[in-house]
């Protein structure tokens, strides 16, 4: 374990995931694994940060709402990559969503990937297929996107961005319809 946590500190270390996941699993059980993830959770240096979270994913997986303490600093690119990664894994939906537009590609492709997860598990609402779902804009454009019913709200995701609608803001719109 102190030779994979030495290697952590190295950003160019290739097999860094790797070394992720073995800590990850000595860490359910081995105590003093598991206290030093909880110190790289802690530190300034966020690609320490980031492999304490990845570490200690079976926490974070199990309970996405404590990933939101790291969003109430900025955070550096690694760690946005890090949360994004397990609010995918969660299926949060609505928690990742938020990170739709960010500059990084990584995190980016976070976002998009649990949209490929989840496809096809609402197959149709009220008989409508959603695999074969378009949206059409004012422009007299279509495109072809992918929806995810989600419990908070409808996800809308097209080529170049990701529409959520939340529950309050559909009950709405039926009603006025």
């Amino acid at each position: 374990a102190d030779v994979l946590f030495s290697l952590l500190k190295d950003p160019d270390f290739i097999f860094i995931n790797t070394a992720q996941q073995i800590l990850s699993i000595l860490s359910e059980n081995e105590p003093k694994v598991r206290e030093r993830a909880e110190e790289l959770v802690k530190s300034s240096n966020p690609i320490e940060q980031a492999s304490g979270i990845r570490i200690l994913e079976d926490d974070y997986i199990g309970n996405p709402n404590e990933l939101a303490k790291f969003e109430r600093e900025p955070m550096s690119v690694e760690v946005r990559r890090a949360v994004t990664e397990m609010y995918r894994i969660a299926g949060s939906i609505d928690q990742i969503l938020k990170y739709a537009n960010d500059p990084d590609k990584e995190v980016r492709s976070n976002v998009f990937e649990s949209f490929y997860q989840r496809d096809g598990i609402y197959q149709s609402i009220s008989g409508i297929s959603l695999r074969n779902f378009f949206l059409s804009s004012d422009k007299e454009e279509s495109e072809r996107c992918n929806i995810i019913v989600d419990r908070d709200g409808l996800a809308i995701k097209l080529s170049k961005k990701v529409i959520f609608l939340k529950k309050k803001v559909i009950l709405k719109t039926v009603v006025r319809k």
